[in-house]
């Protein structure tokens, strides 16, 4: 065990985790010595709970929520249209198709545009650029359900 290799994994001669490192004790300074580490079977319980809670702090979650849209969001002083994030894509099969979420629309070869509705709010947060979005999706966990307002380009 390396100095710093602290919550890295032990593991067997076959490559299978048998536990954490977590510490190491040795009198010269070196990776020299007595290593110390948790038992992966003593894990087992801490991480089921991660996982299903699906909260780690300072890393990747790894079942983050999926909304399933693209958006852009218009910058200008028209608060009819700009200031929301549009949104420009539905992915096939996403929580945001399921609910009816309607996408901007190009027409007739690109000469009219149809208006499709814009995330002004989520979880009772407003949110008025990408940057707010995101910050309110972020914290979402797969299978959360979560309330959006959206408003369409006549603010309904």
């Amino acid at each position: 065990i390396n100095p710093g290799n602290s919550g890295g994994p032990l593991l067997n001669l076959k490559g299978e985790v048998i536990g954490i490192n977590t510490a190491i004790i040795t009198t010269s300074g070196s990776n020299a010595g007595i290593g110390f580490a948790v038992p992966a079977d003593q894990l087992t319980l801490v991480v089921d709970r991660m996982i299903r809670e699906d909260r780690i702090l300072g890393g990747v979650r790894p079942d983050r929520g999926w909304l399933g849209i693209t958006v852009v969001t218009q910058k200008g002083s028209n608060s009819t249209i700009f200031g929301k994030n549009w949104v420009t894509g539905v992915e096939k099969g996403s929580p945001a198709e399921e609910a009816g979420i309607r996408s901007i629309r190009i027409l007739d070869n690109g000469a009219r545009l149809e208006w499709g509705d814009a995330v002004v709010n989520v979880g009772g947060n407003d949110v008025a650029n990408y940057e707010e979005l995101q910050a309110q999706l972020v914290e979402r966990v797969k299978g959360e359900q979560v309330a959006l307002t959206l408003e369409n380009a006549e603010g309904g």
